[in-house]
C-alpha cells in the first residue's frame, strides 16, 4: 500500500489472509489514516477469489517446479461459508490438452452437484513431445530427473479447495496422459479416493511395463476404492495388447493392468458381464475392498479418444460409476 505525500511510513498493514488491519504514527491525520485504511480493506476483500456456481475460477500456488494453476467449478446451489457436504471430482487432462475438461463433463458434474476441479499440466521436456502440457504419471510424460511431483500436487489442491468448501468424497478421471496420471494416484495416493476412472490410459510408473505394476503393486497399501477402465480395442497410441519399448515407453497389456487392480483391490466375489451392446462389453470384478467393484469396458472400433457410440457415452458412465461406488471418508 502507498504511503500518501507527507507520511513518515506505511499507513496500515493488511492481510489478505487474515484481514486485519493495524494503523501507524504517520504524519497524516488519524481520519485520513482510518478512511484509506478502510478503502484499502474493501478493495482487497471486494477482489478476493470466490467461488462460483457452475463457473470456473483460477486459482494458483508456488511450488518447486513453479507456478502452477488449478481451476474450480462450484455446483449449483453453492453458496460461500456454508457447511453443506460436497463431493469432489477432479480430472486430468490428455498430452498436449488444457485443464478445460468439455462441456459434456461439466454438465455432468453440476447436474450431480459435485464440485469439478481440474488443473494444467507443466511442459514436457521429453525430445518428441517437449513443451506439449504433460502429467508426471511415471515413464510417461513430463520427463524430467525427477520431474515434477503432480501427486503432492493434486494432495495440494484437494487440501485448498477442502479450506473452501466440504468436501465428503473424492474422485479422479483422466484420459490418455491424465488416465495414467489416474492410475498413478490409485497407486501412490489411494487414501484419497472414492472411484477413479481412466479412459485410453495404462499404468506407467517407474520403467513402465512390468515394472510400472509391480511398483504399483508396492505402493497401493490398504488403501481402498472402486476402479473403471475403459479402452478402444483399436487405440493406436496405448494398445489394447500392450505395448513394448516405443521410443523408450512401455504399456503392460490392457487385461493385465486391470487384473492386476483387482487383485490389489482384493477382489474375491468372481467376475460377471452385465453390459453389452454392439460396441461396448464390460468385465466386473466384484467384492472387492469396502464393497467395491473393478470394472473394464472396452469399446470395439473405438480409437484414441472420448468414445462415440450411438446411445452410449463414456463421461455418463464414468459419473454413474461414481454415484454406485461405495462411499467412503474424504481425505
Amino acid at each position: 500500500f502507498e504511503k500518501p505525500k507527507g507520511a513518515s511510513e506505511k499507513v496500515c498493514n493488511f492481510s489478505r489472509e487474515t484481514p486485519q488491519i493495524s494503523i501507524h504514527n504517520t504524519n497524516a491525520s488519524s481520519t485520513m489514516k482510518a478512511t484509506l485504511c478502510l478503502l484499502f480493506l474493501i478493495f482487497a476483500l471486494s477482489n478476493a477469489q470466490k467461488l462460483v456456481p457452475g463457473s470456473p475460477v483460477r486459482f494458483t500456488m508456488q511450488r518447486p517446479e513453479g507456478l502452477r494453476e488449478f481451476w474450480v467449478w462450484a455446483p449449483p446451489g453453492y453458496v460461500q461459508n456454508s457447511t453443506k457436504p460436497y463431493s469432489l471430482v477432479m480430472f486430468f487432462h490428455g498430452l498436449g490438452g488444457d485443464y478445460n475438461p468439455g462441456p459434456t463433463i461439466v454438465q455432468l458434474a453440476m447436474k450431480n452437484n459435485y464440485v469439478l476441479v481440474a488443473g494444467r499440466g507443466t511442459p514436457s521436456v521429453l525430445p518428441t513431445i517437449q513443451g506439449k502440457r504433460a502429467w508426471n504419471a511415471g515413464v510417461c510424460c513430463t520427463g524430467g530427473n525427477p520431474g515434477p511431483d503432480d501427486v503432492q500436487f493434486t494432495r495440494n489442491v484437494i487440501a485448498k479447495v477442502k479450506s473452501m468448501i466440504t468436501i465428503q468424497a473424492n474422485y479422479v478421471m483422466g484420459s490418455s496422459n491424465g488416465g495414467f496420471m489416474t492410475d498413478r494416484l490409485g497407486c501412490e495416493a489411494g487414501d484419497l479416493w472414492t472411484a477413479a476412472a481412466c479412459l485410453a490410459g495404462s499404468t506407467v510408473l517407474g520403467k513402465g511395463g512390468n515394472d510400472a505394476l509391480s511398483k504399483c503393486d508396492s505402493s497401493i497399501g490398504n488403501n481402498a476404492f472402486s476402479y473403471l477402465h475403459l479402452h478402444g480395442l483399436d487405440d493406436p497410441v496405448v494398445p489394447w495388447q500392450g505395448l513394448v519399448n516405443d521410443g523408450g515407453m512401455d504399456f503392460p497389456p490392457t487385461l493385465q493392468v486391470v487384473s492386476r487392480w483387482s487383485t490389489r483391490l482384493e477382489c474375491k466375489g468372481g467376475v460377471e458381464s452385465n453390459f453389452r451392446n454392439e460396441l461396448v462389453t464390460n468385465l466386473v470384478f466384484k467384492g472387492c475392498r469396502n464393497g467395491g467393484t473393478v470394472e473394464l469396458v472396452s469399446g470395439a472400433k473405438q480409437v484414441h479418444s472420448w468414445w462415440n457410440i450411438p446411445k452410449f457415452s463414456a463421461q455418463s458412465y464414468i459419473f454413474d460409476f461414481f454415484k454406485n461406488a461405495p462411499k467412503k471418508q474424504s481425505n
